[in-house]
Protein backbone atom coordinates (compact mmCIF):
# COMPACT_ATOMS: atom_id res chain seq x y z
CA UNK A 1 0.00 0.00 0.00
CA UNK A 2 1.16 3.54 -1.40
CA UNK A 3 0.07 6.94 0.08
CA UNK A 4 0.19 9.85 -2.27
CA UNK A 5 -0.36 13.43 -1.70
CA UNK A 6 -0.68 15.86 -4.32
CA UNK A 7 -1.00 19.48 -4.13
CA UNK A 8 -2.37 22.23 -6.21
CA UNK A 9 -2.37 25.93 -5.15
CA UNK A 10 -4.64 25.29 -1.61
CA UNK A 11 -6.08 22.50 -2.59
CA UNK A 12 -5.08 18.79 -2.01
CA UNK A 13 -5.67 14.97 -3.24
CA UNK A 14 -4.50 12.36 -0.97
CA UNK A 15 -4.72 8.46 -2.67
CA UNK A 16 -3.77 5.55 -1.68
CA UNK A 17 -3.05 2.32 -4.42
CA UNK A 18 -1.46 -1.17 -4.46
CA UNK A 19 1.34 0.72 -6.48
CA UNK A 20 2.51 4.24 -7.16
CA UNK A 21 1.01 3.66 -10.51
CA UNK A 22 -2.45 2.56 -8.89
CA UNK A 23 -2.51 5.68 -6.71
CA UNK A 24 -1.16 8.40 -9.44
CA UNK A 25 -4.11 6.91 -11.85
CA UNK A 26 -6.53 7.48 -9.24
CA UNK A 27 -5.49 10.92 -8.21
CA UNK A 28 -5.95 11.68 -11.98
CA UNK A 29 -9.41 10.65 -11.71
CA UNK A 30 -10.23 13.11 -9.01
CA UNK A 31 -8.88 15.45 -10.21
CA UNK A 32 -10.50 15.34 -13.39
CA UNK A 33 -13.66 15.13 -11.24
CA UNK A 34 -13.26 18.23 -9.96
CA UNK A 35 -12.40 19.74 -13.83
CA UNK A 36 -8.93 20.11 -13.13
CA UNK A 37 -5.63 19.74 -15.50
CA UNK A 38 -3.76 17.01 -13.49
CA UNK A 39 -0.45 18.56 -14.91
CA UNK A 40 -1.02 21.61 -12.37
CA UNK A 41 -0.95 19.09 -8.90
CA UNK A 42 2.58 18.26 -7.88
CA UNK A 43 3.00 15.40 -5.91
CA UNK A 44 4.37 16.84 -2.25
CA UNK A 45 4.33 13.46 0.18
CA UNK A 46 4.69 9.75 -0.45
CA UNK A 47 4.36 7.06 2.19
CA UNK A 48 6.25 4.89 2.95
CA UNK A 49 9.24 7.01 1.78
CA UNK A 50 11.05 5.87 -1.84
CA UNK A 51 13.16 3.36 -1.60
CA UNK A 52 15.65 5.01 -3.66
CA UNK A 53 16.22 9.34 -3.21
CA UNK A 54 17.27 11.31 -5.54
CA UNK A 55 18.19 15.14 -5.45
CA UNK A 56 14.18 16.34 -6.84
CA UNK A 57 12.70 13.92 -4.31
CA UNK A 58 10.12 15.69 -1.97
CA UNK A 59 9.78 13.37 1.60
Amino acid sequence: MIILIYQRGDQYIEVDGESRAAATNAARDQAEDMRHDFGSYRCIAEYPAPKKVNKNTVL
